[in-house]
């Protein structure tokens, strides 16, 4: 495969993937999408073994997992470190909060971590710690593979 093409359906797939899982939340919560996270009636429906299996899915398997081994058994480890540095650059948190939210930086991205809890980080700190992986990605590929 081209590695223009595979850039091209790669941007393609994150971009559809965003607009799929911010339509979908659009349709579960309806009129109480903008709440926030915390409340009461989101937090009620994230803690049901569906919504755990959903996020899954929308979070980890379709975004990280199937699209590494389509990009590994295509190319091998060069296609994956690509994939993952598209993964790192479009902006797909942006696309689900401009329509969860209808704004685009009004996501709040958050991430669980043992003994800890839940800690929420401001979408334009996550934006930046992506943008430095992408670089640090970058890098490592250039150093390794020319």
């Amino acid at each position: 495969m081209s590695g223009t093409i595979f850039i091209i359906l790669s941007i393609l797939y994150l971009i559809s993937l965003a607009t799929i899982d911010g339509l979908f939340n659009r349709l579960v919560f309806k009129e109480k999408r903008k709440l926030s996270y915390s409340s009461s009636y989101k937090k009620n429906i994230y803690k049901k073994w569906e919504w755990k299996i959903i996020g899954i899915i929308f979070l980890i398997f379709l975004p990280l997992i199937l699209p590494s081994v389509i990009a590994y058994m295509s190319g091998g480890i060069t296609l994956v470190t690509t994939y993952w540095i598209i993964f790192l650059l479009v902006p797909w948190d942006m696309i689900f909060g401009a329509l969860v939210f209808d704004n685009c930086f009004d996501d709040t991205p958050s991430i669980a971590l043992p003994f800890y809890g839940w800690v929420n980080l401001p979408l334009w700190l996550v934006i930046i710690i992506r943008i430095i992986l992408a670089i640090f990605l970058i890098v490592l590929k250039i150093k390794l593979w020319i």
